[in-house]
């Protein structure tokens, strides 16, 4: 079998005001010589969803017990790609476009996997290095998984953990799907949830040069060297250098923005800078305090200065400046 790298999980909510399920089914463009043969059936719902319509492994969650997130939320599982890839008239790509809009649609998670058919991986030699940490990562964490069986173990390396933006998994595919005939088929998977997902898509390199790009930025397995304690300067693993195939690195990670309200900057002069200011106006007085205040050299980010002038003319207007309108301006300020 070739070695090949697919979309393995895609899940994302609708948000447009009164879509419906049948709307969501519509949007996946189910090919005219399958209409017949594809129905959608009612079953229990999951993550906050009372209900759901599933086709195979292709599931549509709505009615969602918060009603300020009761928009209609697609999910495809690593079987419900494939059944998409085979009934759809369109593509991943497609589906990618949509997701770019995040203002009408959320995307929530989205698995890339690349199988390996050829040998690059072995897995054990893989957990052989994750165990002596010959391993480079933005993340600290992870964990090794072994499934016992009478004929031969099934062995999982996760680097990164579950609860997390972004994790990277590899394990012996084969072993999983039940296969002791010798088969080699292992699987390097990388998870990304919500702004990494986004940024993935977004970022306009084919889906396998980016995949290994993400990877190549955020992990590396190396080779130990006893002569230099900067593990971040060790060389790769040669199957790792061959699996990156001369990739780039690139990010997926977006600096997030502080949204403000009077609440969070209550709580942070007073409380976090609350002691040093008060001693410092004891020190000094009041009027020294707020002469070096103004006198300072100004630190003010562009966000910070936009939501003193908005406020300033509101109050010109005789309009209140509350916690409300601070959080709205916040939100709505484009850098």
């Amino acid at each position: 079998m070739e070695n090949i790298i697919l979309v393995d999980w895609f899940a994302m909510s609708y948000r447009q005001k009164g879509i419906t399920v049948h709307d969501v089914i519509k949007s996946l463009q189910f090919k005219e010589q399958y209409k017949d043969d594809i129905k959608f059936v009612q079953l229990s719902g999951r993550y906050m969803y009372r209900d759901r319509l599933s086709f195979g492994n292709i599931h549509i969650y709505y009615n969602n017990i918060n009603q300020d997130e009761d928009y209609p939320m697609l999910e495809m599982t690593g079987q419900g790609c494939r059944e998409f890839e085979t009934f759809s008239s369109i593509t991943f790509d497609d589906m990618f476009e949509l997701a770019k809009d995040t203002k009408h649609y959320h995307i929530t998670r989205l698995d890339v996997a690349y199988d390996d058919h050829d040998g690059i991986f072995d897995i054990r030699q893989i957990e052989k290095d994750y165990r002596a940490r010959n391993w480079v990562s933005n993340s600290t964490k992870g964990r090794i998984t072994v499934d016992i069986s009478r004929a031969v173990d099934g062995i999982s390396v996760m680097t990164g953990t579950k609860s997390s933006d972004m994790y990277m998994r590899i394990y012996d595919k084969a072993i999983e799907r039940g296969y002791n005939d010798g088969r080699h088929w292992v699987r390097a998977e990388l998870v990304l949830k919500q702004d990494r997902a986004v940024q993935f898509i977004k970022n306009v390199e084919p889906i396998g040069k980016k995949f290994r790009g993400v990877i190549h930025n955020y992990f590396r397995y190396v080779q130990p060297n006893k002569k230099d304690s900067n593990k971040r300067r060790w060389k790769m693993r040669e199957y790792w250098e061959k699996f990156l195939d001369n990739s780039e690195k690139i990010s997926v990670f977006t600096r997030k923005d502080i949204d403000y309200n009077l609440s969070r900057l209550n709580r942070y002069v007073l409380g976090q800078a609350g002691n040093s200011i008060d001693t410092y106006i004891k020190c000094v007085g009041l009027v020294r305090f707020l002469d070096d205040l103004i006198k300072r050299e100004s630190r003010l980010n562009p966000k910070q200065r936009y939501l003193i002038e908005q406020s300033k003319l509101l109050i010109e207007q005789g309009k209140p400046v509350d916690d409300a309108i601070i959080e709205e301006l916040s939100r709505n300020y484009k850098s």
